[in-house]
């Protein structure tokens, strides 16, 4: 499995450096020859974190590609809290949108068939510091 986590933000915002916390390399070789089920390869996280005034009101947004076997989930981050926090304030939210949110959008998208159990097991050993 692959998995990316990358984001769409205003560099005010410093959502970029709170990704840094997460070592995809890490990731990606904790994933390589794991297989919870046949449905999903990728995982592709985005966070977006915009000025509403010039984009408009983001939402949640979850796609999943069966034919390409890709899970893509974009969090919206609230901008004015984002430009107002400390960065570790910032890290924490973020984290917790990983630890918390893939496994729960995962859960509700795939099918029964899926190891769910097993990949959040292992998705929170993977994404530890």
């Amino acid at each position: 499995m692959d998995i990316s986590i990358t984001s769409d933000a205003w560099w005010e915002t410093r959502v970029g450096e709170s990704l840094n916390q997460f070592s995809l390399k890490k990731i990606n070789n904790f994933f390589y020859l794991k297989n919870d089920g046949e449905e999903l390869q990728r995982i592709v996280v985005c966070f977006l974190c915009c000025n509403p005034e010039h984009y408009g009101k983001l939402e949640q947004k979850v796609q999943f590609k069966k034919k390409e076997k890709r899970l893509t989930i974009f969090f919206v981050l609230d901008y004015d809290l984002f430009m107002k926090i400390s960065n570790p304030e910032r890290e924490t939210i973020v984290f917790n949108k990983i630890k918390d949110g893939v496994p729960e959008i995962m859960k509700q998208k795939l099918s029964k068939q899926f190891k769910f159990d097993d990949f959040t097991k292992d998705w929170f050993k993977a994404i530890q510091k």
